[in-house]
């Protein structure tokens, strides 16, 4: 299976020099084309292929920056073969001007897992679990499957590809092409992201799939559904893994950001007071708390040390 980030778009509060170029990876002179007002609240806007840069913005936010599919693969190109996508979006997470706005992971199979009359039964007979509601299905003129709400923080398309792109005979290789396509807004693309950084691409899309979705081996009674194994197609598509939930807790991840604040805010006095009574230089204060052995660091913190080094190399 191949997995994708297929549509990206984020928030930019201030930047050094207001200088989005740079920031984004443009260093050299690219042949923008200048807009008018975008994204409702931006005045003016630069478009460059499928990627569109909204500038002036008068929410709080100075730039907004978003890559459609073909944009995303335009940026992949423009950055060249050392570029990689969990890097990028790391840096942009670590990163407290920055607001992600919605984030699409595209999974594509091409061994028949996906075909519109098994989804179209799994769904007639309730052989799914999810809290998202009764599935819709859309047979004719396209094949497309829709698990969620466009308003929500998360929704999946399961959808034909190849239908969509209307091959010629000739450009058919005979195989199919189905895409999973999960849609992330807001905080929910922080989650998937640190979940990418813990576990991998792979398991951080095929865990979220399963949660947001399972698709069963019969019906379900709405009573035991947890007891009914996963249908094998859905398992073989997805591959081992577990499913992966969303935080209770979403919208609070813990970040630079976040624990700044609360040295500042919650212990600052007592640090400078300690530092202050036995004279301390930033090497002793650092050797205080860093030896001391009752102080022990939190699965969170460790991750936020262990995603700064690996964002440093």
């Amino acid at each position: 299976m191949l997995i994708t980030v297929d549509w990206f778009a984020f928030r930019v509060r201030s930047i050094p020099d207001n200088d989005i170029f740079s920031f984004l990876g443009f260093f050299d002179v690219l042949d923008w084309r200048v807009g008018g007002p975008c994204f409702n609240s931006y005045l003016d806007s630069l478009r460059y292929g499928h990627i569109t840069i909204g500038l002036n913005g008068t929410k709080g936010y100075d730039f907004y920056c978003q890559l459609s599919g073909q944009g995303c693969r335009e940026y992949e190109d423009l950055m060249g073969d050392s570029f990689c996508w969990e890097d990028f979006l790391f840096r942009l997470a670590l990163d407290d001007n920055v607001s992600f706005s919605r984030i699409d992971i595209a999974g594509d199979e091409r061994d028949g897992y996906f075909t519109i009359d098994r989804l179209d039964n799994s769904i007639s007979l309730h052989k799914y679990s999810t809290r998202c509601g009764i599935p819709s299905l859309t047979k004719y003129g396209r094949e497309i499957c829709y698990v969620g709400s466009s308003q929500s923080n998360v929704l999946m398309r399961i959808y034909n590809k190849k239908m969509k792109r209307g091959y010629s005979p000739e450009d058919d290789d005979g195989r199919p092409w189905w895409r999973c396509e999960i849609q992330l807004r807001d905080e929910y693309c922080n989650q998937f992201i640190s979940d990418w950084r813990s576990f991998g691409l792979g398991q951080a899309y095929s865990g979220h799939c399963k949660n947001h979705i399972r698709w069963l081996s019969k019906p379900n009674d709405n009573l035991n559904s947890q007891r009914i194994k996963t249908v094998k197609w859905y398992d073989d598509f997805l591959g081992s893994c577990e499913s992966l939930k969303f935080c209770s807790t979403v919208g609070t991840t813990y970040n630079i950001s976040k624990l700044q604040h609360y040295c500042i805010t919650n212990a600052g006095s007592s640090i400078v007071t300690l530092c202050k009574f036995f004279d301390m230089t930033p090497e002793q204060l650092y050797s205080y708390f860093n030896d001391n052995e009752k102080i022990k660091l939190r699965g969170d913190q460790q991750d936020l040390i262990k995603m700064f080094r690996g964002i440093k190399k």
